[in-house]
C-alpha cells in the first residue's frame, strides 16, 4: 500500500520454524530503502500458522493489516508503522480460505470481509468495527444462496455510506 506522501508499506507471511508469521516493512522514500529488520505483527506462539496478510492505508493515514489464522485478525498503526495495536480478533473461523479484504470510512469504521466454510460451503462474511479496529461486531453472512454454492475470495469497497462485498 502507498500513502499520499510517498511512503510504501509491505506485509507478507513467512514460515519460520514451522510457524507462519506476519511481517511488516516500510519505505519512506518511495521504495528505494526499507526498514530493517522487518517488524513481526503477530504473537509467535509456535503453534498457529498466520497467513495471507493485507495492508490498507486509510485517508487519515491509519495503517490496517489483516490476516487469517484460527480466526481473522487485524492490527492498526497510527504512526506509520512505528508501533502497532495488539491483534484484534475479528472472528473465529472453522476454516478460513482467503485473505481478508479491508476497507475504511472516514468516520473511523473498519470493514473486513473473508470467506470460510463454517456452514459447509465457503460463504462470504462481513464484520464491522465502529472504533477503528478495537472491537468488532458479529460477522454477517454476505451471501444469501442458502448454502448451495461456494462464495469465495470476496472483495470489499466502500460506496458512499455502503459497504459493498463482491465475490
Amino acid at each position: 500500500a502507498a500513502a499520499a506522501n510517498g511512503s510504501v508499506f509491505l506485509v507478507w507471511d513467512a514460515h519460520v520454524e514451522d510457524d507462519g508469521d506476519i511481517f511488516f516493512s516500510r519505505s519512506m522514500d518511495g521504495g528505494m530503502t526499507w526498514s530493517d529488520p522487518p517488524t513481526s505483527l503477530n504473537p509467535n506462539d509456535g503453534r498457529i500458522t498466520q497467513d495471507e496478510p493485507r495492508v490498507l492505508v486509510t485517508t487519515t493515514g491509519l495503517l490496517v493489516v489483516s490476516w487469517v489464522s484460527d480466526g481473522v485478525y487485524v492490527v492498526t498503526s497510527a504512526d506509520g508503522g512505528s508501533s502497532w495495536s495488539a491483534p484484534s480478533r475479528v472472528a473465529s473461523v472453522v476454516f478460513a480460505e482467503a485473505a481478508p479484504s479491508v476497507a475504511a470510512v472516514e468516520m473511523g469504521s473498519l470493514y473486513v470481509t473473508w470467506h470460510d466454510s463454517r456452514n459447509g460451503q465457503p460463504d462470504a462474511f462481513l464484520a464491522v468495527s465502529p472504533d477503528g479496529g478495537a472491537t468488532w461486531g458479529t460477522p454477517i453472512l454476505a451471501n444469501s444462496d442458502g448454502g448451495s454454492s461456494a462464495q469465495q475470495y470476496p472483495a470489499l469497497v466502500i460506496a458512499g455510506d455502503r459497504a459493498v462485498v463482491v465475490w
